[in-house]
């Protein structure tokens, strides 16, 4: 974007029109610029006054004349003035016209005589704006800026500065500080900074020496300063001093609040955006005067210091009041609150104890009420304790913001609620004209967290817009400086600058700025509307649209916002209507670049009605000419264009179609008649200058009409019109030929010294007039720009610039850069020499690209013009004939991949020394067996396969990389390389692949074995109990036995087997004996009772032998016997009657009573093992018990 910054023949803010002999007792004339910005326009409505403002500063008090110029052709009365040197001049006027119609006014002011011959002359910009909110608020704000900047006073005999530097002060009642801190910062968020330029900005002056008073201004003696230091320490067991120095600074004024008006103070030097700025005062006497942010530090420190140190419920209770350490109130409170959070941010980035937080916390706990409603829905905050009213439940509001308490916090839940149910009923919050309160809520939703609250959260209404049935705080407070200029509330002074605060969308910085326009409006249902938001700017000095990141449209007015750009991009939208007309609100968020960010709202409505509807009047802008004697100008309206072309009135045969009819432009400025020029395209040629005579910015303006008398001829309307405006910017001449040399994406631009400090270049792709931007500055006299379009033609201009900031413009030169420009260089490499035979690598790694990269590389190899043998950076080929050949190589660029470049490169095949041709290694694979002992051994000639060298008589020697083997080698690949040599050390090899192989079988060796059966009648062997040393070569892998398990079926001597297998499978086998015993001899078991009866008789006994094998049993003996009285054993042979049968004893007669029968047992296995044992039974009476078994 071309950014205005003066011409040579224009003084930055000071258009001089004196003659060489004209004594200068005007020293400056300074029309008051918007936001701060000489290129900025003041807003207007069509048919309302606005006030326009000037001062004007004379070298004595001598008699001088002014009078306005006002751009509409007409003018003011001539006014004398004298007496003094600085006169506050405003005039108010009322404009006319279309929206967007700019009026330059011009304060002419003269010290020789009311002809104004002689005269000094500054330019005052209006614009026409839609009679809508935003407007409206632009307007109070400048009236109340205006108002502010006349009431504030200098230096008196009670007012003064420590160093008598200059002053500016405002007052209420005896205070000093706080109405000059609010009026101060009501300037710095408007883009008036102290960073500005006075002789540009009155308002600069105003706000730098109000700094001034509150750095280093006092009432009547040096003992009430403004702002001074007071020693701090330690409270609670907490420190608040953060820097250590033992001090803070306060608000001393006259001694009166300094927890009230330290607030204010803090905000204004904050809004300076300066914090390593000096404030000329060394508060705590180090020798070195505290920059802005030391001193809000120690202010910080300070309110950390004085916060409440009562206790209630078991909480330090925190909060501020009148004075310092007092019980705390939340009007005062509020004030600590709204210093010290922007102090912490981006780049102040202070500190404040976290512990102040959360005392502060307490108070907020303590001072809410809850219970306003009686159902818990509505909160507030009371004064010293529980309550709620109109100004304090917002300033309560504004400490939640403070303690980081979110918009979900209950307290702040209930406070939202009845602000948003009692804004202009109930209650009537809004109707209470209660400024004070008006800026602490507006304080309280603009910092809210996590993001600044805009609609309530309960009804989605706008509480700064308000609705169309409902006011809201922007309308209500712009009233009165509307209607009055000034708003009174704790004076005009303070109560002025705070709804100048109110009504920014940022408290504590300039915001930017939503502005938009939408085409075409009115406009049918459902039909596109383009909606182009590059009017939007911002109001910081030094920044600009460029700086604004996001762009948010919300087109259904319900606080979502539907579609985000991340630039200035024009977007389309449609609107349903089923029952025409239909308006819609259309709301524009910009966000900026800053931390944290900066946001603003616009909101314009868009009407969907019946046609006809208006033409769009486009006038493209800015333009860009030189007065240098060649260069020319052309205007475009052909962008404009009618919303109904096409179309015509419904059922109408011979209507004819809507469409623009006529491009009348006017070129000479407000009054706009539109009389000087027609047409779609008007070439002016070098005969600009009849219009544009001298450099300066003009405004030029477009009407464009349609037909609508024919189209719609029932509408009853007539040809409708709309207005469109744009500048030509006209510029002395200067390095008239500028000479511009195309070179691949860049350009190479020269032009002649005229002794500028610095040159800017200039580039438009559109033409020669328009779309021009600065893409660069140099201080020589020649450069060359990147971004360069091949193919396309671009117009440069180059603007020169003194030290002082006078510029002058060059001619357009057009450069249109041919593609071919951009051709890449080829080169195949070479030249190349090798071998008859020999793989030749050709190399293209040497070819450049002028724009993108090389992405092909395509060989011509026969020399046939055709590049179609080979692919690539790299590729091989190979010639088997002695000669020098011819090679191509054709490269492609990718920036269009049509960019393309030949090169040649000669192959020299030939029969030098080094040509001599190896030999050549032929090879075969073979399998090696190892010996007896694991090894094997090969020789060259194994594996060759019949290698020779192709020179004759040369002769072969061959050797190989590997000869001998193990066990190791066996089952791997083997690769053994075959190196054949010639007579020339010329070599060459191959590889064969070995395999060795293992055809040995393990020795294998047995012992003879014996083993006995266990318990169970079983043997088993194993492997290794046969086993007498076996082995192998290369080792045993396992070994076995057959059969190695034996039972008593094995008895005596088994022959088996041993085989042993090795590592690569080789297996032997050998025999051996298994002798099989069983000594294990059977066991008897013996059934009989221990006694028996005579009636028990006959019975009989068996007995049963075990074995682990198999055992025959049989009694061998008996006999039965008693005793006698005295002891003695007797036969009893003939009275007992036994039988026995093998294995099993009849006693038929057991004799008498203690008769003892006894029997032997022998029992014996297949091996030979006995066992003997004995049966016993003893005759008893049948009356007595019988024992259990033996």
């Amino acid at each position: 974007m071309l950014k205005k910054v003066g011409m040579l023949s224009v003084t930055t803010g000071l258009f001089l029109l004196l003659s060489s002999t004209a004594e200068a007792a005007v020293d400056k004339v300074i029309c008051v610029p918007w936001q701060g910005d000489i290129y900025k326009s003041h807003t207007a409505v069509d048919g309302q006054s606005i006030r326009l403002k000037a001062v004007v500063k004379t070298t004595d008090g001598g008699q001088i004349w002014y009078k306005w110029n006002f751009g509409d052709g007409t003018e003011s009365a001539v006014v004398s003035l004298s007496g003094k040197t600085k006169y506050n001049v405003e005039i108010d006027h009322v404009y006319n016209g279309a929206e967007d119609t700019p009026f330059t006014a011009r304060l002419l002011v003269s010290d020789v005589d009311d002809t104004f011959a002689d005269h000094v002359a500054d330019n005052y910009l209006v614009k026409i704006a839609e009679d809508k909110l935003d407007p409206k608020v632009n307007i109070a704000i400048d009236n109340g800026l205006w108002y502010l900047y006349k009431s504030g006073g200098g230096t008196t005999s009670t007012l003064r500065s420590l160093d008598n530097s200059p002053i500016m002060v405002w007052s209420y009642s005896s205070f000093y500080a706080s109405p000059t801190a609010s009026a101060v910062h009501a300037f710095e968020i408007n883009g008036h900074k102290e960073t500005g330029n006075p002789d540009e900005d009155p308002y600069v002056e105003a706000v730098e020496h109000g700094l001034n008073f509150l750095f280093n201004g006092y009432f009547s003696n040096s003992s009430m300063l403004m702002t001074q230091a007071q020693s701090i320490g330690p409270q609670h067991g907490d420190n608040p001093d953060t820097n250590g120095n033992g001090i803070g600074i306060e608000v001393k004024d006259r001694g009166y609040r300094p927890v009230y008006q330290g607030g204010m103070v803090m905000d204004a030097i904050i809004a300076s955006g300066t914090p390593d700025a000096d404030s000329g005062r060394d508060y705590d006497g180090d020798g070195t005067n505290e920059t802005y942010r030391e001193v809000i530090q120690e202010m910080i420190d300070m309110y950390a210091w004085g916060q409440c140190d009562e206790v209630r419920d078991g909480l330090i209770q925190g909060g501020w009041r009148y004075n310092w350490n007092d019980w705390p109130d939340n009007s005062a409170a509020q004030w600590a609150a709204i210093g010290m959070i922007p102090a912490q941010e981006e780049p102040w980035n202070c500190t404040v104890p976290e512990w102040v937080k959360d005392y502060n916390d307490n108070w907020l706990d303590y001072s809410h009420q809850d219970t306003i409603d009686g159902q818990n829905i509505w909160g507030g905050f009371g004064y010293i304790g529980p309550g709620w009213s109109y100004a304090l439940t917002p300033s309560g509001m504004v400490q939640l913001d403070f303690v980081e308490a979110e918009t979900s916090d209950p307290r702040w839940v209930r406070s939202e609620r009845w602000l948003a149910d009692n804004w202009t009923t109930g209650y009537n919050w809004l109707g209470q004209n209660h400024l004070y309160a008006y800026y602490a809520f507006a304080k309280a939703m603009r910092l809210a967290n996590p993001e600044p609250v805009v609609p309530f959260s309960s009804n989605n209404f706008d509480w700064y817009r308000g609705s169309a049935t409902q006011q809201g705080l922007a309308d209500r407070v712009a009233d009165p400086l509307i209607n009055h200029h000034y708003w009174d509330f704790y004076g005009p002074n303070l109560g002025t600058a705070w709804a100048v605060i109110i009504l920014k969308p940022v408290l504590f910085a300039e915001a930017p700025i939503a502005c938009f326009d939408a085409d075409p409006n009115p406009n049918y249902p459902d039909a596109e509307i383009n909606f182009d938001p590059s009017c939007s700017d911002h109001s910081e000095h030094g920044k600009d649209i460029d700086n604004i990141t996001t762009f948010e449209w919300d087109w259904d007015n319900d606080g979502i916002f539907d579609t985000l750009t991340n630039s200035p991009s024009i977007v389309t939208s449609s609107f349903p209507c089923e029952t025409i007309p239909c308006t819609y609100p259309v709301t524009l968020r910009v966000t900026d670049d800053n931390d944290p960010v900066r946001t603003a709202t616009y909101v314009k409505n868009i009407e969907i009605t019946y046609p006809p509807h208006p033409p769009v009047a486009t006038v493209l802008s800015p333009y860009m000419v030189s007065l240098c004697e060649d260069d020319t100008l052309k205007l475009d309206g052909s962008d404009s264009y009618d919303p109904d072309v096409g179309e015509h009135e419904g059922g109408c045969t011979t209507c004819s179609d809507d469409t623009v009819t006529a491009w009348n432009w006017d070129l000479t400025g407000a009054p706009f008649d539109y009389t000087d020029e027609s047409g779609e395209i008007v070439d002016l040629g070098t005969n600009f200058t009849s219009y544009f005579p001298v450099a300066d910015f003009y405004n030029i303006g477009l009407q464009v009409a349609d037909n609508t008398s024919q189209a719609y001829p029932s509408s009853g309307e007539g040809d409708l019109t709309d207005e469109g405006f744009g500048t030509v910017d006209v510029y002395d001449g200067c390095m008239c030929e500028v000479s511009g040399t195309a070179l691949c994406l860049a350009v190479s631009l020269q032009w002649e010294d005229v002794g500028a400090d610095t040159y800017y270049i200039y580039r438009s792709l559109t033409g020669p007039n328009l779309g021009f931007q600065d893409i660069g500055r140099t201080e020589n006299t020649s450069k060359v720009a990147g971004s360069f379009v091949m193919g396309k033609p671009h117009w440069y201009r180059i603007m020169a610039e003194t030290a002082d900031g006078q510029r002058c413009l060059s001619r357009a030169v057009e450069v249109n850069g041919a593609p071919e420009l951009c051709n890449p260089t080829a080169d195949p490499g070479g030249p190349y020499s090798y071998c008859k035979g020999e793989t030749v690598t050709l190399d293209g790694s040497g070819s450049t690209a002028l724009a993108g990269t090389i992405v092909a590389w395509d060989w011509d190899l026969d020399n046939d013009g055709e590049y179609d043998d080979a692919f690539g950076e790299h590729v091989e080929h190979t010639w088997n004939e002695n000669g020098e050949y011819t090679i191509g190589l054709r490269v492609t660029s990718s920036d269009s991949l049509t960019l393309t470049k030949e090169g040649t490169a000669t192959v020299q095949i030939g029969y030098a020394d080094r040509c001599n041709e190896p030999p050549v290694a032929k090879c075969k694979d073979i399998q090696a067996s190892l010996d007896a002992n694991g090894n094997v051994t090969i020789s060259p000639t194994d594996i060759d396969n019949g290698s020779y060298d192709p020179d004759e008589g040369d002769h072969v020697t061959l050797s190989i990389s590997k000869s001998n083997f193990s066990c190791a080698d066996v089952d791997v690949q083997n690769l053994v390389t075959l190196n054949v040599t010639d007579d020339s050390g010329e070599s060459d090899s191959c590889v064969a692949n070995v395999t060795v192989v293992d055809n040995t079988a393990p020795d294998v060796q047995t012992k003879d074995l014996t083993v006995q059966l266990d318990s169970n009648g079983n043997a088993s062997i194993a492997a290794a109990d046969v086993d007498n040393g076996s082995s192998d070569t290369c080792g045993i892998a396992s070994m076995t036995v057959a059969p190695s398990e034996f039972t008593c079926a094995d008895l005596g001597d088994n022959t088996v087997t041993l085989e042993v297998t090795d590592v690569n499978g080789n297996t032997g086998t050998a025999t051996a004996v298994v002798t099989v015993e069983d000594t294990l001899a059977p066991s008897i078991e013996v059934n009989a009772p221990a006694t028996i009866t005579p009636p028990d008789a006959p019975i009989s006994f068996t007995a049963a032998a075990t074995d682990n094998c198999s055992a025959a049993i049989e009694i061998t003996d008996y006999s039965c016997y008693g005793f006698t009285g005295s002891g003695k054993q007797h036969s009893k042979m003939q009275s007992c009657v036994v039988s026995v049968s093998g294995d099993t004893i009849t006693i038929t007669d057991s004799g008498g009573v203690g008769d003892n029968i006894i029997w032997t047992i022998v029992a014996t296995d297949q091996s030979g093992n006995e066992t003997t044992a004995e049966g016993r039974v003893t005759v008893e009476n049948p009356g007595r018990s019988k024992r259990g078994k033996k």
